[in-house]
């Protein structure tokens, strides 16, 4: 099965301007997954950009309505998908 990668820098990207891509990633994780395919490609949402002190906290609104029937991973990266063991952390942001 092929696979489909989608990037969020939660440092440099953009939900406005992004498209996902490795060069031109997203901002939220929110963003990505309200933008996951509904194929049958498994997909892998790589997420820098965060640390103990900086989560992720934006995450944005989770989708709602939507049928996604594919395999979603997630995963850190540093410069190319999947590249690095680090950890990866997301705060919803509810105390």
């Amino acid at each position: 099965m092929a696979l489909t990668d989608i990037f969020v820098s939660h440092d440099t990207g953009s939900d406005t301007e992004g498209d996902g891509s490795k060069s031109d990633p997203y901002q939220t994780l929110g963003w990505a997954l309200s933008n996951v395919p509904t194929g049958g490609n498994v997909v892998r949402v790589n997420v820098r950009g965060t640390s103990a002190a900086s989560p992720m906290t934006s995450l944005g609104s989770m989708p709602s309505g939507r049928s996604v029937s594919n395999q979603v991973i997630v995963c850190p990266y540093d410069t190319d998908a999947q590249d690095t063991t680090d950890k990866l952390f997301i705060d919803s942001g509810s105390g």
